[in-house]
């Protein structure tokens, strides 16, 4: 099931992919020279064609188009080196070889490649003798696809080969009306392969889509694993923001202090959430606090920190003493004491500070008044 479910979703990114232009461009000396076989292997893939007559060939953009099928004729100036592009037209060789040779002996050798793959060996590639198959020879600055023969002398025959940067064919089997069903077939594949190249890792994605073709781990099926600088999914970017608020996490020099829950970031106005250190609340507490002589001054302390930091406190009267252990300062007023008396608290949780101010009243009491003894 999974099996299947990588395969649906590498077609579906590989027809994304081909969407984003207008399919084949297919040069032709002349519109009425259009090979059939070449039209069908083109609609059989799925994809769309546009016949570009050869003297429209310096008005058009091909970059309007996922690739290039040149056909055979007196065609000059097509820019099949600047594009994917098929080419079936033998008098383009010489960047791919410095010498061009021709047989009408009807005989093909496929070699180990991607577009021979499933595909016999031996196979004549027309359906009647006499027709012409070209091949590089020489110097050559390509890969072989498929040879004259499985000869020695034969091998260095590239009757089909293949170039990278952009992805290129050279396809000697030029007379497609005569094409054996194995020449269908391997015309077809060439196509696939320009467009799409190849699945060198076996993950079900080709390498247009897999942006690394030699790690299975990695293609855009795969979920992007998090933080790792690693690019698993192919989208461009490592994953960085888990919950999609828009933040990067912590972990990768982000601001998003809870990359799992979009609730948590810098632009939460709840100050515990908000993903940065803010200062020590007071909440619920008194403004004044009115008391007789030698009673207790008692500020009962009611602070939280957001982020749970912890607290500590100092007061701005000596007078009081910090009650750890209750939480509050604490003032033993004596005779004497009467007064208003402005105090200022201090909570801190290490780096901010918040204050609170309030208004201590100590009230005169009133005391019995004392006999002395008079002397005689």
């Amino acid at each position: 099931m999974k099996s299947n479910f990588s395969l649906i979703l590498a077609l579906v990114i590989l027809l994304s992919y081909n969407v984003a232009a207008t399919d084949i461009a297919y040069i032709v000396e002349k519109n009425s020279d259009a090979k059939p076989n070449v039209i069908k292997g083109i609609e059989e893939l799925g994809y769309t064609y546009e016949l570009i007559n050869k003297d429209k060939i310096s008005s058009t953009d091909f970059r309007d188009y996922i690739m290039i099928v040149l056909d055979d004729g007196r065609i000059q100036d097509a820019p099949v080196n600047s594009y994917k592009s098929l080419i079936m037209n033998p008098n383009y060789y010489e960047t791919w070889s410095t010498g061009i040779g021709s047989t009408t002996k009807n005989d093909a050798y496929n070699l180990n490649h991607p577009i021979t793959r499933g595909l016999i060996l031996d196979f004549d590639p027309y359906t009647s003798s006499g027709q012409p198959l070209y091949y590089l020879t020489r110097i050559k600055s390509s890969k072989a696809i498929t040879v004259k023969s499985p000869a020695t002398v034969d091998r260095s025959k590239f009757i089909l080969a293949e170039k990278q940067n952009p992805r290129r064919v050279f396809f000697g089997i030029t007379e497609a009306n005569y094409w054996s069903r194995e020449s269908k077939e391997l015309f077809k594949n060439s196509i696939f392969w320009v467009i799409n190249g190849e699945d060198k890792d076996s993950d079900g994605f080709y390498q247009e889509g897999d942006c690394n073709d030699n790690d299975p781990k990695i293609n855009p099926g795969v979920f992007d694993t998090p933080y790792d600088g690693i690019d698993n999914n192919c989208d461009g970017k490592d994953l960085t923001d888990v919950d999609e608020d828009g933040f990067d996490a912590e972990e990768v020099g982000g601001l998003d202090c809870d990359d799992e829950n979009p609730l948590f970031n810098p632009d939460s106005i709840e100050t515990e959430m908000n993903c940065k250190n803010d200062p020590p609340e007071f909440s619920e507490m008194i403004n004044k606090l009115v008391v007789s002589e030698t009673q207790t001054a008692i500020i009962n302390l009611n602070v939280t920190d957001p982020e749970g930091d912890e607290i500590s406190y100092s007061i701005n009267d000596t007078r009081f003493e910090l009650n750890e252990e209750k939480n509050r300062f604490v003032w033993e007023t004596g005779y004497g004491d009467y007064g208003k008396y402005l105090v200022k608290i201090r909570a801190s949780d290490g780096s901010l500070s918040n204050f609170y101010n309030i208004l201590i009243e100590v009230r005169n009491t009133n005391r019995a008044p004392k006999c002395s003894i008079i002397p005689h």
